[in-house]
């Protein structure tokens, strides 16, 4: 609606001081006035509204920008002959076939292995009902991080400490080793990452989780 700029004195003297307030109230400087509950001229609303930056935003509940997931906490396992070794064009001397299960707890890993067609061959030369292999799990994006510990080798195991490389009843030392990681269903395939050791068990073929 719209109303007079210059307010008739005669119509205030009539109308009285309630009048004069509410017209005054509705008097703008170009002599229009709004209704109550229309928008301010414009067209935008008096409270302010942040527009999201477009192509960023992401709806609540949504997975963090980057499409990173969880490797899930779980036993994943792998079977690994001589031939597939032969096949990847290595040789069998440090026991890569064998039978191999990995647990991932928790931000840990544990490793075992039982004999699969070669024993005192398969499982890095080793027949052992113990934990092989066990340490910190870190995972950034699509990639693993394995540190080994002796210190919860030592408590898994039995194993003596400081690590020694000569003394079979001490925990042996072993370098860190980082892979990709890339999860389809069920299985669990990992890629070398440039480590200066690489484990090839757990690279020849994809694990299976089955807990």
């Amino acid at each position: 609606m719209r109303y007079r700029t210059r307010c008739d004195s005669r119509l205030l003297r009539t109308v009285g001081v309630v009048a004069v307030l509410a017209l005054a109230a509705g008097c703008s400087d170009d002599g229009t006035t709004e209704a109550a509950g229309d928008p301010p001229a414009g067209g935008s609303s008096s409270a302010a509204v942040l527009s999201p930056t477009p192509g960023t935003t992401e709806a609540a509940g949504d997975p963090p920008a980057g499409g990173d997931q969880a490797l899930a906490d779980g036993r994943y396992r792998v079977a690994v002959t001589e031939a597939e070794v032969s096949s990847a064009g290595l040789n069998n001397s440090d026991g890569w076939t064998g039978t191999w299960t990995l647990d991932l707890a928790d931000g840990t890993y544990q490793l075992t292995c039982k004999p699969l067609d070669l024993p005192g061959k398969d499982c890095g030369n080793t027949v052992s009902d113990k934990v092989l292999e066990a340490g910190a799990l870190t995972i950034e994006g699509d990639t693993a991080a394995l540190d080994y510990d002796p210190e919860l080798m030592s408590r898994l195991t039995g194993c003596a400490l400081p690590v020694s490389s000569t003394d079979p009843s001490h925990c042996y030392p072993l370098e860190p080793y980082r892979f990709t990681w890339s999860v389809d269903g069920d299985e669990l395939t990992f890629r070398d990452a440039g480590s200066s050791f690489v484990p090839h068990s757990f690279l020849l073929k994809p694990w299976q989780r089955i807990s």
